[in-house]
């Protein structure tokens, strides 16, 4: 599939044109101490572009990159000069309101400057909390055209808990009539339940957003919840008993089909879990949010959810809060049936293969079929779902957590700010990989990382595009229709 056209620049003056690829909208709240990642490209009308600064609300930070290969915008304005056009970057947000504008400052060849806003649009109103019943546990749930039979099998499971002193409060992501009415149907007259219906889809990543904000104010624990699993009857007072200390508990998986089938009797059939080391969890993720809990009061930290980019998904981000404020315990028993169908966002397949794919066997032979354009391509694809989605998370955690970071931890989101620049923190990332003859917790999350590094440092030299591969989902970010004179 080739990549969109880049059409009209979104903003054009002082000389610049500016197209961006990461059009959506700021959360609500964003600037709680947040980040945004930023992807397009800027051309002067009179000198090349030798670097770019972006700010938001806050001082002005350098690109991590600029004047990057950009041959699909050259053809298609005919101009050689827009050939290195492509820049991308993350700008922290300072806590308060949410920034009125980007700022992008291009610094021309032979010196001066040339600078331009790029309105931001918020998302609106941030989703108020739910008028709950006074239950200790919320269970948060999100569905978008929730499969029949597998959401009844998954009510009747929550119906089931030794622990009925629950509300669930349902996000449901602009699913079509009928199967909203099939949700409907399903919970009946279970005041348990309070079901909210978004009046447009806006992806799982969001939807889950808003079901975390509808938690009520008075809940202790939020347990986050699938449409389409199955809840051994357990579940919350385990999760609830296993806290201890820890601010999250997580616990294994049975992995079955849509039948009920059994696949696994465990979820960690090719890495482990990496709960305990906060650098692998800023790596790659293990704790799937279907099998979490957390105390309430994790949220005051974790809302609302940075602006996505790449392959960002809510339950590593609050992992990460969680592992970086208070710790998290782990259950090593299944206390839930996982369910595979064609239709799952994250699949239990997917998450332990990792970044790059199967074993080294399995590598080495998928490479003697394929060419460096290939390579290369399967690389830059890397480089921005992996390693920007880490650079992303690390720099909102610092903005958001700040002093409250030990050492080891902060050490942690330096050195994965710095990787794609710094030699050392390459360095850093290379040896985690000895880590691995002992204990593989990041399904190889490091070689994946190194390949996008790799592919990022040889673009400028090689050629190629720098422009988002496409299927990439940029960073949650919103820029009115209307274009500034």
């Amino acid at each position: 599939m080739p990549a969109a056209e880049w059409g009209e620049p979104l903003v054009e003056a002082d000389g610049l044109r500016v197209w961006l690829r990461t059009p959506a909208e700021l959360p609500a709240g964003a600037g709680a101490g947040n980040a945004l990642f930023v992807h397009g490209a800027a051309v002067h009308a009179d000198r090349p572009i030798r670097a770019v600064e972006l700010a938001a609300g806050g001082p002005s930070r350098p690109a991590m990159a600029t004047a990057m290969p950009s041959p699909g915008l050259a053809a298609e304005l005919a101009d050689p000069g827009a050939a290195s056009a492509i820049l991308w970057g993350i700008v922290p947000l300072d806590p308060g309101p949410a920034p009125a504008a980007l700022t992008l400052t291009a610094r021309l060849d032979g010196g001066g400057l040339a600078r331009l806003e790029l309105p931001l649009t918020a998302a609106g109103p941030p989703t108020e909390p739910v008028a709950g019943s006074g239950a200790p546990i919320a269970i948060a749930m999100a569905t978008f055209e929730p499969p029949d039979g597998l959401l009844e099998r998954q009510l009747e499971s929550l119906r089931a808990q030794t622990r009925d002193d629950w509300t669930c409060v349902i996000s449901d992501d602009g699913s079509t009539d009928e199967a909203f009415a099939r949700l409907e149907r399903a919970i009946g007259r279970d005041r348990r339940f309070v079901v909210s219906r978004a009046p447009e889809r806006r992806g799982a990543y969001a939807n889950f957003a808003r079901a975390l904000a509808m938690v009520p104010a008075e809940a202790e624990y939020v347990a986050l919840c699938d449409q389409d699993d199955r809840w051994h009857p357990d579940k919350l007072e385990t999760l609830v008993g296993a806290l201890g200390e820890a601010r999250l508990a997580f616990a294994d998986m049975r992995v079955v089909g849509a039948d009920g089938a059994p696949i696994s009797d465990t979820y960690w059939t090719s890495r482990r879990p990496n709960h305990e080391s906060f650098a692998s969890l800023l790596l790659g993720n293990s704790v799937t949010g279907a099998a979490a809990l957390f105390r309430r009061e994790l949220l005051d930290d974790a809302l609302p959810l940075p602006p996505r980019a790449g392959n960002l998904y809510h339950d590593h981000w609050l992992a990460l809060v969680a592992a970086a404020t208070g710790g998290i315990a782990y259950v090593d028993r299944p206390l839930h049936d996982y369910v595979q169908h064609a239709d799952a966002v994250v699949g239990h397949a997917g998450a332990n293969r990792g970044v790059v794919g199967g074993g080294f066997a399995r590598r080495l032979a998928g490479l003697r079929h394929r060419d460096s354009a290939e390579l290369l391509a399967e690389w830059r694809r890397i480089y921005f779902a992996e390693y920007c989605r880490m650079a992303l998370t690390a720099a909102a955690l610092d903005r958001r957590l700040g002093g409250r970071l030990g050492k080891t931890r902060r050490r942690a989101i330096e050195r994965a700010l710095a990787a794609d620049r710094s030699p050392a923190a390459l360095a850093w990332l290379a040896g985690r990989q000895l880590r691995r003859l002992r204990r593989d917790d990041t399904g190889g999350s490091e070689a994946g990382m190194l390949r996008g590094l790799a592919w990022r440092r040889s673009v400028r030299r090689r050629g190629g595009d720098a422009d988002l591969p496409p299927g990439i989902v940029g960073a949650e970010l919103s820029f009115p229709a209307e274009r500034p004179a």
